[in-house]
C-alpha cells in the first residue's frame, strides 16, 4: 500500500512541546509501522529545530514516513502568525510534491492540522482517509468542519489536494489583523465538503471519555481542546488497545 495521507502538525515554540506529544502519541496508537501516513513536523519560520523535534521525528518514524520542514513566512503575533505558519507550510508542501518528493495520491489527501487536536480513534488515518475520498469524488478538494458563525468558512483545521495552492494563489495571501479562513472563506467554502470526520470544537477544556467516546463514532479527529484532557483520552484509549 503507498502512502495515501500527509498529515502536517504546525507548531511555533509556543506550543512545541504539545504538536511533539500529538505527534508521539499518533505513533503509539500503530501497532506496527504504516505506509499509509507521510508524517510532517511543520514550524513556524521563528523556531529552530529542536533537539526534542529531531528526537520525536526519529521515534515517529518507526511507524511513519517522517519529514521536517520550516515556513518560510515571517509572520508572527495572532493572528499574523496562524496564517504565516498555516501557509509556509500548505506552500512547502506544494513545492515538495510538485517535485515529486511527496507521493502524488498522499498530496491530494494532506490535513494541515494545528497542535490542539487529537484522534479520538484508533482507525483516525483509515477514515480521514475515506472521509476525503468521498469528497474527492464529489470532484471537491476540501474535507472539514464548515462553520456559520460568524459567517460560512472553513475551519482552519481541514483536509485538501495541495493543487488547490497551485490554482488559487491568493489563498497565500491575508491582510493582518485578519483570520485567515475568514478571509479565504470564498475559496475554501466553494471547495469544501462538510464533514464531521474532522470536528472544531475551539477554546474547549475539561472532555470527558463518556463524551468522547460517542463522539468518536463520527469524528475520527477533534480539534481546539486548550487543555491535557484530550491528550488523556487517548492515553486510555492506548491503554484499552494494548489489552487487547
Amino acid at each position: 500500500m503507498t502512502t495515501q495521507l500527509v498529515l502536517a502538525l504546525q507548531y511555533w515554540e509556543g506550543d512545541e512541546e504539545q504538536a511533539l506529544t500529538l505527534a508521539r502519541l499518533l505513533a503509539d496508537i500503530e501497532k506496527a509501522q504504516t505506509d499509509q501516513v507521510m508524517l510532517v513536523l511543520a514550524r513556524r519560520a521563528d523556531c529552530a529545530l529542536s533537539l526534542e523535534a529531531r528526537r520525536t521525528q526519529l521515534y515517529c518514524a518507526q511507524k511513519f514516513t517522517t519529514l521536517c520542514v520550516q515556513s518560510e513566512r515571517r509572520e508572527t503575533g495572532h493572528p499574523d502568525g496562524c496564517f504565516g505558519l498555516w501557509a509556509g507550510t500548505a506552500a512547502k508542501l506544494y513545492q515538495l510534491w510538485m517535485r515529486g518528493a511527496i507521493p502524488w495520491e498522499a498530496g491530494r489527501t494532506t490535513f494541515l492540522a494545528e497542535a490542539d487536536g487529537g484522534p479520538l480513534s484508533q482507525w483516525w488515518k483509515q477514515r480521514l482517509i475515506a472521509s476525503h475520498d468521498i469528497t474527492r469524488r464529489r470532484n471537491l478538494r476540501v474535507t472539514g468542519p464548515v462553520m456559520e458563525h460568524p459567517f460560512l468558512h472553513v475551519n482552519g483545521n481541514f483536509m485538501m489536494d495541495l493543487s488547490l495552492i497551485g490554482d488559487y494563489p491568493a489563498l497565500m495571501s491575508c491582510p493582518s489583523g485578519v483570520a485567515w479562513d475568514l478571509h479565504q472563506a470564498p475559496i475554501l467554502v466553494k471547495e469544501a465538503r462538510c464533514s464531521f470526520v474532522i470536528r472544531n470544537e475551539y477554546d474547549t477544556r475539561d472532555w470527558t471519555p463518556g463524551v468522547l467516546n460517542p463522539l468518536g463514532r463520527e469524528t475520527a479527529w477533534l480539534h481546539g481542546c486548550k487543555d491535557e484532557s484530550l491528550f488523556d483520552y487517548i492515553r486510555l484509549m492506548l491503554r484499552t488497545m494494548w489489552r487487547t
